[in-house]
This record gives C-alpha cells, structure tokens and sequence, in this order.
C-alpha cells in the first residue's frame, strides 16, 4: 500500500513537530522586558551577570567608560545594584573603577574590558582585558579580588589567570563554576576535533596545588565547528546556557541554548531556548538568578518597548529548569574534622558533624530536612563546611 502524498508530508510535519518538542521548551508565557534607560545606555550594553546577592555586573561603552587615546570611549566593565524583592528592576548602574592618575593594574583600562563573572562567594572577579601589556594573547582572562563596601565595591589584585587558561590567541568569556573548580570561556584557538572555529572551552582546577590544568574543549555536541560563545554555568552546576549559530532549530543570528551534564560528565543534547527569548536578531551573553526562574540577556531585538539602541540588556521570568542540588562537595588539603552548616542565609537549618576527615576530595548528600527533620521549603540554601574549625568551603543547594 502506498501512502498518499499528502499524508505523507501530514506524518513528516507530525515527526517534525515531535522532533521539536522534545528538543525546545515551551516558553510562550515567558515575560521579557527591556531593563529601560535607568539601565541601558544609547550604546552598548552586553555581558550580564549577576552575583548570588543580586549585582549586576556588564559591559558598556557608555558615557564615563575610559577614554582611548583616541578619544573614543572603551568598553568598560559596569555594576549595578539590583533593587530589593525585585528581580527585573536595578539602580543606576556606576563605574566601579573610574579614570584615576595612579600606575596601578587595574580592572578598567583605555583598552577594552569584555566579559566578566563572579564567584558563588563573591570573592573573586572573573574577566576579559585586551590587548594589555602582560597579555599572552590579544584577549586574555584575569581575576580580582572584590572589596564590598556600603553602595559601592571595590577592586584589587587584578592579574592574568596565565598560561593553563589563556593562549596566543583570543581568550574570553569566563564562567566560573559554583565551587570555584571549573571555568568555562570561548576561544578562538585551533580545536583538535575541527580546526579553527570560535568554541567553549574548560579548565579544572588542581585544588592541591592552586593551579589551572591545561584547558580543553567542550565535546562536539556543544562545539559545533560554527560560534558557541556566551557559556554561563548555572548555580546548579550542571546546566550550561551558551549562545550558538550551529545548533537547530534556530530562529536568528545567534539563539540561546542549554545543556546539561550527567552524573557521569556527559553533555546532553543542547536544547533551544525557543521564542519569545531567541528572536531573529542576535541573541549573546546569558545569564540566570540564583533560583533559576530569571533569566539576563543581551540583544539587538527592536520589538519589546523600551529600546535604548545597539545591545540593549533584557530579563526574562521563565519556568526553572535547573535541576536539584542536594550534595555538598569540598576537597581538604589536610586531615581534620569537618563540619558542615546549612542555612537559608541567616538561620542555621541543620549541621551535620562528619567527624575526622583526611585530606582529599569529599562529598554528602543532603536529605532536605531541617533539624527536626521536617522537609524544608523549596528555594536556595547556603552551606558552608569547616575543616578544624576553619571555614574551607561554601556554596548553595537548591531544593525543589
């Protein structure tokens, strides 16, 4: 029996379809507004992130950005302070680091800065310089420390990450992991399993030692051969959001796309963002809240009010997709008793004593009970593991 044309193309569309909702989710009720001209700039405004306790950190070559020698306004790193028991509205976004006279290394130079993120801790600033004297390539990576103080911060230490992380070629993007033992970038350095292309790349951590291992790419079925950029890895630590013009379906220039590893480090299929978020302009540089039902991102889409021109930045309430985080990971350069502390930020849920630990890398899974061994409310905890007394350790669990 020979199936009629027509039918034939109504069971292609249906396997189509099928095909594409197991691939996208559905985010038709997702809410994406323009952040508005108290945050975007006439210029551009890119590179999102957001720290555990709700700073925004992005890059702009706004009025007050540093000055070339040219006259021309860099692209400089910009904060801004997320107004309170509001994910989708900040206060006038400041320098953290404006013209000074000083020779020091600093975090905002007359060249360009790019891409930064912050440590689960807030300790440490993760980001893009240019073309600096001490670079190894024309882009490289380098960390900070970060000061908080009252309404501003401040940053100190600024070095290059060196020669595990950063090449001779352009080296940018950092997405440093929850536990401060990955970090994920993009590189334009030759892949071993395509040749040259722009792709995301890692590097572990050797926590004995406190040094990057020798980076290496992510496998195929996130680097496509075409741009993967844009890496964010979510609090969950498992879910990584990337920006990519060689995965489908796509709907633009560069759409947004998740993946997420397995227990035994396995990558899955990336699965498209899909519309009202991706649009058929280019879509680059994303980022989540803590909790995962916010998301930040920057485009050059034109059809939600409030346009500032260039890239603007947007924030998207969406269902969360991240996953349960229940286990508690540390390594332990000595021997000693551990402890281990969770809390909702301010009040001691449960600690457990581990008693005596010897030094290498341990794990325990939380069972999502309190003291009284009530099961507590879904939303983000803190813990924090303390070896002899010493606070090694911290980081956050998300409980559904």
């Amino acid at each position: 029996m020979k199936i009629k044309p027509i039918f034939h193309a109504f069971l292609f569309a249906i396997i189509i379809n099928y095909a594409q909702a197991q691939t996208e989710p559905q985010y038709k009720n997702a809410r994406v507004i323009n952040l508005g001209k108290e945050f975007n700039s006439p210029v551009m405004d890119y590179a999102p992130y957001l720290s555990a306790d709700g700073t925004m950190f992005f890059v702009s070559d706004r009025e007050g950005s540093q000055p070339t020698k040219e006259g021309i306004l860099s692209h400089d790193i910009w904060v801004s302070f997320k107004k309170p028991n509001q994910d989708t509205a900040f206060f006038t976004p400041f320098n953290p680091d404006p013209p000074q006279k000083n020779g020091k290394i600093r975090l905002n130079t007359l060249l360009n800065e790019g891409a930064a993120c912050i440590s689960l801790d807030k300790k440490r600033l993760y980001f893009t310089g240019c073309n600096r004297i001490d670079g190894i390539g024309d882009c490289d990576i380098y960390v900070a420390s970060i000061l908080y103080k009252k309404d501003s911060i401040t940053i100190e230490g600024v070095v290059n990450i060196g020669r595990g992380i950063n090449s001779e070629y352009w080296d940018s993007q950092p997405s440093i992991s929850p536990d401060n033992r990955r970090l994920y970038f993009v590189s334009n350095r030759p892949n071993p399993e395509h040749g040259k292309g722009i792709d995301i790349w890692y590097s572990d951590l050797d926590t004995l030692n406190n040094e990057w291992q020798h980076a290496k790419p992510l496998p195929k079925s996130i680097n496509t051969g075409e741009i993967e950029n844009s890496p964010h890895i979510a609090p969950d630590n498992r879910t990584l959001f990337f920006a990519s013009n060689g995965h489908t379906p796509n709907y633009g220039k560069t759409d947004f796309y998740y993946s997420r590893m397995s227990s035994d480090g396995i990558w899955s299929k990336p699965i498209n963002l899909g519309k009202p978020i991706n649009t058929e302009e280019a879509e680059r540089f994303i980022c989540s809240n803590i909790t995962g039902n916010t998301l930040y991102f920057s485009s050059t889409r034109t059809d939600v009010p409030g346009n500032q021109g260039g890239y603007d930045i947007f924030a998207a309430t969406v269902p969360n997709i991240l996953e349960e985080v229940n286990t508690v990971s540390w390594q332990q350069s000595d021997d000693g008793d551990a402890e281990i502390i969770i809390s909702n930020g301010n009040i001691t849920i449960r600690s457990f004593q581990m008693g005596w630990s010897t030094s290498g890398r341990h794990s325990f899974t939380w069972d999502g009970n309190d003291h009284k061994i009530n099961r507590v409310p879904s939303g983000k905890y803190y813990y924090e593991v303390k070896v002899s007394g010493v606070k090694d350790t911290q980081g956050v669990l998300l409980m559904k």
